[in-house]
């Protein structure tokens, strides 16, 4: 309460103060204290009369342009007169829209204070098991006295303590038992959002972590792609040098030109392969115009492929297994459409080819889910009876999708976990009907 008359003068007088740059303070007319004890023998005041003398004239003067700054009002005479002369005086100065502070240990006038409108409690936070302060300021909560507390720490015999609470009445004892319970919860959810913040920090800092890594995997990727492309480059350069030796040789030995026009086709069509696998490496995009509903797709730089169910402008919503994706038509590649097995037909179609195991480490959920069903298509397809998913063991978060994926695939007769000669809890063992 002095701080804010102190600032108040403080600011009013042209000196900086130490508050936020977006603090306001009211241009007060009139700065109203009652601060200390003015008792006197001389002039024959007790510690009552003379904070009666300065709220006398407080009432004569206070305005809507004045601050007034009362401390321990209605103490030092019969708590219920005091009390009672306080609400009063508090009831006038709020009727006059005075801004006014005062301190108080007197328990029917937090109760006051919160009935009355206009006026509100607020507390000083003390700490519940060190009685020491924490010096925040917490509105609309009133404080307690800890007298109890105090006595207790002092040494104070707990007979005589019980003895005082009794004295006290109940209702007076469940007041500060309230009190006391807010502050508690108060405390106990500050620290819980303390806790909290740190927890967010502490997330957000990991995503950061994993988003920059993906980044990084994704140019090491790029790297090795254009790497393993040159390497092959230079392997079909060399073959094509080469295959010129021989074809001169060929034709010097007098061969039929024939066979030489045939060598010349092969090593054409090995350089329209390799620049084939050169353009889908590095993501040469794909016509948007030549990409349809309906059509079969492959997602670049991945290994998912999906029917195309819309398209929206520049973006398809694409079906990979049971997930539906949103996705750049610059970052699909058209397929060759998958046949569709119709039963009863008389039309032999190929078997897929298929195989008993599929590794799925290093993969994430939905990208391993969309394998595990062009996996398991196959193998039903292709008459298996058992078949392996390596998921590794990890944290078990990838082993629970698959897992719950299988459960739900029509052909699966049971699954388990490998035993220990097959992989442990790396393996689900899955068996079709």
């Amino acid at each position: 309460m002095k701080t804010v008359g102190l600032l108040t003068l403080c600011a009013q007088a042209g000196i900086h103060i130490p508050a936020n740059s977006e603090s306001e303070i009211f241009p007060f007319q009139k700065i109203f204290v009652d601060i200390g004890d003015d008792q006197s023998i001389e002039n024959d005041l007790s510690t009552f009369s003379s904070h009666l003398n300065s709220l006398h004239k407080i009432l004569e003067e206070a305005d809507a342009s004045s601050l007034v700054l009362i401390d321990e009002i209605g103490a030092g005479t019969d708590p219920s007169e005091g009390g009672a002369l306080a609400a009063v005086v508090l009831q006038d100065l709020t009727a006059r829209k005075a801004i006014t502070i005062a301190t108080t240990h007197h328990g029917m006038l937090k109760v006051f204070a919160h009935e009355t409108p206009g006026m509100d409690n607020a507390s000083m936070e003390f700490d519940q098991e060190s009685l020491s302060p924490t010096y925040r300021f917490r509105s609309g909560i009133p404080g307690s006295s800890y007298a109890f507390e105090l006595a207790e720490r002092l040494g104070i015999s707990h007979n005589l303590l019980n003895r005082a609470r009794a004295q006290m009445g109940n209702e007076k004892t469940k007041l500060e038992s309230l009190i006391l319970e807010l502050e508690r919860q108060a405390q106990e959810y500050q620290r819980q959002l303390h806790q909290t913040a740190e927890e967010k920090e502490h997330l957000e800092s990991m995503v950061l972590s994993y988003e920059q890594k993906m980044m990084q995997l994704k140019r090491d990727l790029g790297t090795i792609r254009k790497k393993a492309i040159e390497e092959a480059k230079e392997i079909v350069q060399q073959a094509h040098l080469k295959i010129e030796r021989s074809v001169k040789e060929i034709r010097e030995s007098g061969a039929q030109r024939e066979i030489v026009r045939s060598s010349h086709q092969v090593l054409k069509k090995l350089g329209e392969e390799l620049e084939k696998f050169t353009n889908d490496e590095q993501g040469t995009p794909t016509s948007t115009e030549s990409i349809e509903k309906g059509d079969f797709v492959r997602i670049r730089d991945g290994h998912e492929k999906g029917e195309v169910l819309e398209i929206h402008g520049k973006h398809a919503v694409v079906l990979c297994g049971d997930a539906r994706l949103r996705i750049a038509l610059t970052d699909l590649h058209r397929e060759q459409k998958q046949q569709k097995q119709y039963s009863g037909s008389s039309l032999a179609t190929p078997a897929p080819e298929a195989k008993n195991e599929i590794d799925l480490r290093g993969l994430f959920g939905d990208e391993a889910i969309a394998q595990v069903q062009i996996f398991l298509d196959n193998a039903y397809a292709a008459g298996l009876h058992r078949v392996d998913i390596i998921h590794g063991k990890g944290t078990g978060a990838l082993r629970k999708r698959i897992s719950e994926f299988v459960k739900m695939y029509p052909h699966v007769k049971a699954f388990r976990l490998g035993e220990w000669n097959e992989g442990g809890a790396g393996v689900t063992v899955v068996e079709f009907n």
